[in-house]
């Protein structure tokens, strides 16, 4: 007997057919094809900065669709255009193509007009009274015949929209549009730096810090928010109050701005007199090299880390997920010997640390340098604890003995997990507790459901991690521990009201890692 399950409607598919994507040949490629056909005509238009006039636009298009090697129809052929004008950073000329489809009455699928709305998003300038028309109208027809956008199609819209008056009608668009916490930051982001650009501060604002999970500060919408404080500040008071905002918003998110937008907002406060602005560096105890004032050692209270410790331990081990890497005899086995033996100084992770530290595996063994790493705890006078696998049984018993002298160790199964036992180790042993590893813990961090609890594993993580790390050559390798610094490298004010703001030269839109601890520091010192 057959047994037959109904699978649930796929409510993405729906809105795929509803946009008619199907029916929309591929092009990808097509793009940087042509490019390498250096006598076709569009490579040589392309170049110039001139305005190309829509007889040029029409021998463009026909030479691409009457070349046999191109195989690019009605369908794709407009959109491969489109394209290549993109590649090449011409967007006005992206912008006077679709102006040649309308004008010659060409039929723009939506998959065109997508990348137009997008084309729109990107210019520097703001929209002219004829682009604003165009996206008003083209929009208007997609909503007409499709009342159901798929993800794409909306995206687009939403972007587009977001640099007009109708910046408003992106939230209605925002139902529609499927996101989790990895994409979609541009889609949410245009709609901040819309409000600011409207002077709605208030809406703005919210949307950061309801989503703010997924909202990437890019730079166009800290320009979008310098640009409301100019325009709304009556004198340098306001003004100043307007900038703090921001900044208090960096130091509650962790948030690290670019020096492109650091120059940019240092220029305003130059207009306030009664600051002294200089970019610096901060030692590693935490004092500031410009102005010598020492930053906050930022320790979790004891109140958030029992709330940490509390809600991590009954994800990780009370929860169901761990018995899939481990047995519970295990666990408690495991358990009994941390509460028998804790608190420890230091948490060392054994196998990350043996072969973190091995990557050249010249004239060493992944034993001899885990010995390495206790020794280096050994010789400050730390209570160890020592987390390894059942296989290590196998490794040279000379090394072992000894970290069995110095250390508390335990190995688990070697088909264990053991980044949960190693966090149990740590967070059971109290607030003091450093753990020893190379590992970033993301995952773990996810599994904490509240923002705010993923925010403060990571401050804990950023204050209690020691990394061992080889430096030198392949033959004189010398291991050196990694200490987090004395103070937490984000965005803070101190009693006097100065600031000491982080910034990398380079954007980085991914989360900060140990090994990303920023360099450049902007002081801002409140004058006498």
């Amino acid at each position: 007997m057959s047994i037959f399950k109904l699978r649930p409607v796929n409510l993405k598919f729906i809105r795929y057919l509803c946009t008619e994507r199907q029916n929309l040949p591929q092009s990808a490629g097509k793009p940087f094809f042509i490019r390498q056909q250096e006598n076709l005509l569009v490579n040589h238009v392309l170049q110039t900065n001139e305005r190309i006039e829509n007889d040029k636009w029409m021998e463009i298009r026909k030479e691409l669709l009457f070349n046999p090697n191109l195989r690019l129809s009605e369908h794709n052929v407009d959109s491969v255009i489109l394209d290549l004008c993109c590649d090449v950073s011409n967007k006005s000329a992206a912008k006077d193509y679709i102006e040649f489809l309308r004008n010659t009455n060409h039929e723009i699928n939506i998959a065109v007009l997508g990348k137009y709305f997008k084309i729109l998003f990107k210019s520097k300038t703001p929209l002219s009274a004829e682009e604003t028309k165009i996206l008003f109208e083209s929009y208007d027809k997609i909503r007409a015949k499709y009342p159901i956008l798929d993800t794409r199609t909306a995206e687009a819209c939403i972007l587009g929209l977001s640099k007009t008056s109708r910046w408003k009608e992106c939230y209605d668009l925002l139902e529609m549009y499927e996101t989790n916490d990895q994409t979609g930051t541009i889609v949410f982001a245009s709609i901040v730096a819309g409000a600011f650009d409207h002077d709605e501060p208030d809406k703005a604002w919210k949307l950061l810090k309801s989503m703010q999970t997924r909202i990437k500060l890019y730079n166009f919408v800290l320009e979008s928010y310098l640009n409301y404080c100019i325009r709304q500040a009556k004198n340098s008071n306001e003004l100043e109050i307007l900038l703090i905002k921001m900044f208090k918003f960096w130091s509650e998110y962790d948030y690290y701005p670019e020096e492109k937008m650091i120059d940019m907002y240092m220029n305003c406060f130059k207009d306030i007199k009664k600051w002294s602005i200089r970019k610096t560096s901060i030692k590693h105890n935490g004092t500031c090299v410009a102005c010598g004032c020492k930053l906050y050692n930022l320790e979790e209270s004891s109140d958030d880390f029992d709330n940490l410790s509390n809600s991590f331990l009954s994800k990780v081990l009370v929860g169901g997920d761990i018995y899939n890497n481990t047995t519970p005899k295990e666990l408690e086995n495991f358990k009994r010997f941390v509460n028998a033996t804790k608190p420890y100084d230091v948490v060392i992770d054994g196998l990350n640390a043996a072969y973190a530290c091995n990557k050249d595996r010249v004239n060493y063994t992944p034993v001899e340098k885990l010995v390495e790493v206790v020794k280096a705890f050994v010789a400050q006078n730390k209570k160890i604890f020592v987390l390894g696998r059942c296989h290590m049984r196998k490794w040279s018993s000379q090394e072992m003995n000894y970290i069995k002298r110095h250390a508390h160790l335990f190995l688990a199964k070697d088909s264990s997990a053991d980044d949960p036992f190693m966090l149990y180790a740590t967070f059971t042993s109290g607030i003091n507790t450093y753990f020893a590893s190379r590992d970033f813990m993301r995952q773990h961090r996810y599994i904490l459901n509240d923002e705010y609890l993923r925010r403060i594993f990571r401050h804990w993580q950023f204050t209690r991690q020691i990394q061992p790390t080889m430096i030198g050559g392949p033959h004189n390798r010398q291991l050196i521990l990694i200490e987090p610094p004395e103070f937490l490298p984000i965005a803070q004010q101190n009693q006097n009201g100065d600031w000491h703001i982080p910034y990398f030269e380079e954007t980085i839109y991914k989360e900060m890692q140990l090994s990303d601890r920023p360099r450049h520091w902007l002081c801002l010192k409140k004058n006498q």
